[in-house]
């Protein structure tokens, strides 16, 4: 299965170039999520996440409400064009140790999905799979005369 069926529909949260620390957590917390891609206009410049926040900024003693995003993200961004497959996004989130990754179409981002994305979609195949398999094991075809 390609990315793009994973993205499709998805609502995207993200943060802005030149909000505060404070305001990125929130909208996080009000959205249940750990992590938020953050964009400059149009173009993906870092991910923040919760580890960002405690390593950056609490562990830090800086203060959220003057600290802005950009200080805080993770710069170094391991993105997925939006045409591979689950299973080459799969590798890449493994490869590198990611529990997020940017979806991208050149730098224009396209998606954000977590392992646990990846793990309902690969859940999803197995399942399939295995219908699939119990059907043509089970099968009786029909008597011809």
């Amino acid at each position: 299965m390609f990315i793009d069926k994973l993205i499709e529909n998805q609502q995207i949260c993200c943060a802005r170039v030149g909000q505060t620390v404070q305001e990125v957590v929130e909208e996080m917390a009000r959205e249940e999520i750990g992590a938020v891609p953050v964009l400059d206009g149009d173009k993906l410049v870092g991910i923040f996440s919760e580890r960002d926040l405690l390593m950056r900024v609490i562990a830090q003693r800086k203060d959220p409400t003057k600290m802005k995003v950009e200080e805080a993200m993770t710069q170094e961004v391991i993105a997925a064009p939006v045409h591979c497959t689950v299973s080459e996004c799969t590798a890449l989130v493994k490869k590198f140790r990611m529990r997020h990754i940017p979806i991208v179409d050149g730098q224009t981002l396209k998606g954000f999905i977590s392992m646990r994305d990846l793990l309902d979609s690969h859940i999803e195949d197995q399942d399939f799979e295995i219908r699939v398999l119990h059907e043509y094991i089970h099968y009786i075809p029909p008597h011809s005369h």
